[in-house]
C-alpha cells in the first residue's frame, strides 16, 4: 500500500485519482500498459456523457477504472458487466484501492450486472468502448446477457445481424439507454461500408439518434495509437449532428486545435455545446447533408476544411481522411488469408497486384488495415531512391492490407482527387523538395517516416481543377502510349527493310 500511496502522491495536481497512475506510470516509465487512457480523454468523455448525481451509467468495458472512477465520484451509480464482465473486477479492486486513499465511500455506488437489483434496474446512461476489429461469434457471450434492462427503442438491426464489435455493441446496448450513451469508435464504423453503414443509416433516419461525433488525435488510448472517435447517441437529439475535428490541424507550420495540447476539455465543450461553424474544427450537419455522403460520420467531412484551399501549398496532413501505418506482421504461410501488399509492389505511381503473402483473418489490426479503392501507399522506408514512393490502389476493396513499411493515406474523394495527390507525390519536384531534403540513411536503408510525410507540401486547387488535371494527365499518357506503338511499329518496319535490302542485295 506505501507503494501505491507514493504513485498517488506523484500524480499532477489535476484531479487525477489512482485509476490514472496506470496512465502516468506508462507516460514515466515507458511500461506497456495498453488498458489506459489519457486522463483528459476520460474527462472529456465524462462532460460529454452529461451523467450526474443519481443516475444510472452501465458501463459494460473500462479495464482501466478510469471511467467508473469519475463516474462515481461526480456521484453517479455506475453498473458494470456484460461483455467487459471480466474487467468489473480490475475496476473495483482499483477503486477501492482509491476508496482506501482518498475517497473512502465511492466503492458503494458500485454494481455488476447479476448483483441484487441491478438487472432490475432501468438505465439512463452508457458508456462503451468495444474492442475495435473483434469479430462478435454467436456463443462468446452469454445467451441473453444484452437484455439485462429494460428496452426503451427498438433497432431494426438486430444483434445477430451484425457481427464486428462496434456495431454489435451499439445494437445490442443503444435500445436499452434511457438518455445518453457515448461509444469511443474507430474510424472504420465511422465511415465504413456494410453493416456499419447500415446501422448509421438507422440512426440518422427517420429520427435522428445522434447528438455528437467528435473525431480525436492519435496518442490518446494506450492500446494503440490509432485515431479514434466519440459517437454521441441522445434519445433527444435534435436534427443537426453536432460535428468536431479536435485532432489538429497545421496551420502556419503549427499543429492547432488539437484535444490534449491547446485545446483542453472546457474548450471542446464551449465548441461541442454551440452552433457556430468554425474553419476545420465544428459545424452541424443535417441529416440529407449525411445521407448525401453516405451516412459517413466522418467530422472532417462536414468541417468544410478543403473549401478555403486555392492553389497555394498544403500540408498533406490537412488534405487526408485517415494516415495509418501498419503494425509488424508475421506472414504465415496460411493458404486462405488477406493479402499483404509490399513495398516492392508499389511501381510507378500503381500497386501492383500480384502474387502477395497471407496473413491470418485474425491478424493484428484488421479489418482497419484493409484496402480501399484509390487508398495511396507510401512507402517510408527504402533504398535513398526509392523511399518516398507512392502508389494508388485500384483493386477490389477490403481484400487487400499492407505491410509495415508503407503507410495508407485516405482522402474525402467530395474534396481531393487521390489520383491528383498521387500524380504530385511522384512528381520529380515534389521528390527534390519535400523528400530528398528529410532523408535520414543507415545501414544502406533510407527513411522518411509519416511525420515528415504529413508536413510535405503540394499544392491545391480546387476539387474541380484536380479532377481536370487528372483527366489531361490520362490525355498526355495515352498520347505517350500511342507514340510508343508508333515508334516500336517504325523500328519493326526499319529492321524488315534493312533484312529486305540486304537479301536483295546478295541475291
Amino acid at each position: 500500500m506505501a507503494i501505491v500511496r507514493s504513485v498517488v502522491d506523484q500524480l499532477p495536481d489535476e484531479g487525477w485519482g489512482f485509476t490514472d497512475a496506470i496512465w502516468h506510470l506508462r507516460q514515466r516509465f515507458g511500461h506497456q500498459l495498453p488498458w489506459s487512457y489519457e486522463p483528459s480523454l476520460c474527462d472529456l468523455v465524462v462532460r460529454v456523457l452529461g451523467a450526474e448525481r443519481g443516475h444510472k451509467v452501465w458501463v459494460p468495458y473500462d479495464h482501466s477504472g478510469q471511467i467508473c472512477a469519475r463516474l462515481v465520484r461526480a456521484g453517479a451509480q455506475v453498473v458494470l458487466g456484460g461483455p467487459g464482465q471480466r474487467d468489473a473486477g480490475l475496476a473495483s479492486l482499483i477503486l477501492a484501492l482509491e476508496a482506501d486513499l482518498r475517497q473512502p465511500s465511492s466503492l458503494s455506488l458500485l454494481r455488476t450486472v447479476g448483483e441484487a437489483g441491478a438487472g432490475r434496474d432501468e438505465i439512463s446512461h452508457c458508456y462503451c468502448a468495444p474492442p475495435w476489429g473483434l469479430r462478435v461469434e454467436h456463443g462468446m457471450y452469454p445467451p441473453g446477457w444484452s437484455y439485462q434492462f429494460k428496452q426503451h427503442r427498438f433497432l431494426r438491426t438486430h444483434v445477430d445481424d451484425v457481427d464486428r464489435a462496434e456495431a454489435w455493441s451499439i445494437a445490442a446496448m443503444w435500445p436499452q439507454v434511457e438518455s445518453r450513451a457515448v461509444f469511443l469508435t474507430s474510424h472504420s464504423f465511422l465511415f465504413g461500408q456494410g453493416q456499419e453503414s447500415k446501422l448509421r443509416q438507422e440512426l440518422v433516419e427517420p429520427k435522428n439518434q445522434i447528438s455528437a461525433v467528435l473525431n480525436l488525435p492519435p496518442g490518446l488510448m494506450g492500446m494503440t495509437n490509432i485515431p479514434g472517435g466519440l459517437l454521441v447517441l441522445d434519445a433527444r437529439a435534435e436534427p443537426n449532428v453536432r460535428m468536431l475535428d479536435i485532432s489538429g490541424q497545421t496551420i502556419e507550420g503549427r499543429v492547432k486545435q488539437r484535444f490534449g495540447k491547446d485545446l483542453d476539455v472546457a474548450g471542446v465543450m464551449d465548441y461541442y455545446e454551440g452552433h457556430d461553424d468554425v474553419p476545420q474544427l465544428a459545424t452541424d450537419a443535417i441529416a440529407p447533408e449525411i445521407a448525401s455522403c453516405d451516412y459517413s460520420l466522418m467530422p472532417t467531412r462536414y468541417t468544410r476544411r478543403i473549401h478555403s484551399l486555392g492553389d497555394d501549398l498544403v500540408p498533406l496532413e490537412d488534405l487526408v481522411l485517415q494516415v495509418l501505418r501498419a503494425p509488424p506482421a508475421v506472414k504465415d504461410g496460411v493458404s486462405e488469408g488477406v493479402q499483404v501488399l509490399k513495398m516492392g509492389d508499389v511501381q510507378d505511381g500503381e500497386v501492383i497486384l500480384g502474387t502477395a503473402a497471407r496473413v491470418g483473418f485474425e491478424t493484428e489490426g484488421l479489418p482497419d488495415l484493409l484496402l480501399n479503392s484509390n487508398d495511396l501507399l507510401y512507402n517510408r522506408t527504402n533504398s535513398a531512391e526509392l523511399v518516398g514512393k507512392t502508389g494508388i490502389f485500384k483493386g477490389p476493396p477490403a481484400t487487400y492490407s499492407f505491410a509495415s513499411y508503407l503507410i495508407r493515406l485516405r482522402f474525402d474523394p467530395e474534396f481531393i482527387s487521390a489520383d491528383y495527390v498521387n500524380f504530385a507525390m511522384n512528381a520529380p519536384y515534389f521528390r527534390a523538395t519535400q523528400i530528398n531534403p528529410l532523408l535520414k540513411q543507415q545501414c544502406g536503408q533510407a527513411n522518411v517516416n509519416g511525420t515528415a510525410m504529413q508536413n510535405m507540401l503540394i499544392p491545391v486547387p480546387p476539387v474541380e481543377e484536380q479532377r481536370r488535371i487528372v483527366a489531361a494527365i490520362h490525355v498526355l499518357f495515352d498520347i505517350c502510349d500511342q507514340l510508343k506503338t508508333h515508334i516500336a511499329a517504325a523500328r519493326t518496319k526499319h529492321a524488315q527493310l534493312a533484312v529486305a535490302l540486304v537479301e536483295a542485295a546478295v541475291a
